[in-house]
């Protein structure tokens, strides 16, 4: 018999498919194989993922009913919290909101060290839809950065993120079909 491609982790509110210690990520077929586990109604929650790939330093994904995975969320960010582990580790992240971070992290030691993992993470990506706006929009005001979002656009300059700077409270203010529109037009724009 051969080594396991990945494992499976039973947790109080949902499952965790984790590569083993040698390997760095999950094949694929993974998921397929996983349904049968799956209760009805189960999704996978890209928030999750994120904390224990980060966490863990593997890739992984995290899969249970939207009541689970949602009290499951609320755990791990009180225990961010508490761990005071920054935002980066918790469940509100993309690579987007990851480029915020990345650049404007400084202060506490903990956040500074997450802020070099966001900036790689993030690699400058610009928000793409709505969904992603609402991530910049929600670590911006939760870490009080509105003025200095230039930064961002300095940082990252041959990308969209000078225009989206400048459409900041435009874009806060539309709502999500509109904002995913000004979002495409904006990033198809030439820097």
């Amino acid at each position: 018999m051969g080594a396991p491609q990945y494992v499976i982790e039973r947790h109080t509110h949902g499952w965790l498919a984790c590569p083993p210690p040698e390997q760095d990520g999950i094949p694929i077929y993974a998921l397929s194989e996983c349904l049968s586990l799956a209760p009805a109604g189960s999704v996978l929650d890209a928030g999750i993922s994120h904390h224990f790939k980060f966490y863990r330093q593997k890739p992984s994904f995290a899969f249970g009913t939207k009541n689970e995975t949602s009290v499951w969320r609320a755990e791990i960010e009180a225990e961010c919290e508490r761990s005071r582990l920054s935002w980066f580790f918790g469940t509100d992240v993309g690579t987007s909101s990851s480029a915020i971070f990345g650049v404007l992290a400084d202060g506490e030691k903990e956040r500074q060290s997450a802020g070099t993992l966001a900036k790689e993470f993030g690699d400058g990506h610009t928000p793409q839809d709505a969904d992603d706006f609402g991530r910049c929009l929600r670590v911006v005001e939760r870490f009080g950065w509105r003025d200095r979002l230039p930064e961002v656009a300095a940082a990252y300059p041959d990308t969209a993120w000078t225009a989206i700077v400048a459409r900041w409270d435009d874009l806060a203010a539309a709502p999500a079909a509109e904002q995913t529109a000004l979002l495409r037009d904006l990033n198809r724009r030439p820097q």
